[in-house]
């Protein structure tokens, strides 16, 4: 049998806009959903590239952020 400890979603995700992006992070904000932010790039074309790190399934996502935070 196994059991899940913890687990963290790594996502790459491009947006059409920064509006899109910023109404996005509302939305985490407003769901009380923490997330770290790794890198943000804008596009060619106005769009927006973001790499982020956020829990999975309300699992336990404890040293994900700070290991993250580090190598920043």
């Amino acid at each position: 049998m196994k059991r899940i400890r913890s687990a963290c979603l790594n996502m790459t995700v491009l947006f059409d806009c920064r509006q899109a992006y910023d109404q996005y992070m509302e939305g985490l904000a407003h769901k009380r959903i923490p997330c770290h932010v790794v890198s943000e790039q804008p596009q060619k074309g106005g769009g927006w590239l973001v790499s982020l790190k956020k829990p999975y399934n309300g699992y336990d996502y404890a040293g994900y952020f700070e290991a993250a935070k580090e190598r920043s």
